[in-house]
């Protein structure tokens, strides 16, 4: 597995813990172009780097043909 996880959720249905993975990554820039990439129907997206999340990612619309997200720094102890 690489250094960085994606996990990636609806609003309303997320699936929880590993069902709400969708892929790993060697960098956060990578991981960030692919959150970017998605489906509009994902409302949320958490970065994870080493058991802690370092990135948290919320859409800004609620236009699901115009997403905008907005990443927010955080590190969990």
């Amino acid at each position: 597995m690489k250094d960085y996880l994606v996990f990636l959720g609806e609003n309303y249905y997320p699936l929880g813990g590993w069902e709400d993975f969708r892929s790993d990554f060697d960098s956060l820039e990578e991981c960030l172009n692919y959150i970017e990439s998605q489906d509009a129907c994902y409302r949320w997206a958490h970065v994870v780097h080493k058991n802690k999340i370092i990135k948290v990612a919320t859409t800004k619309t609620q236009d699901f043909k115009n997403h905008v997200w907005e990443f927010n720094e955080y590190e969990s102890a």
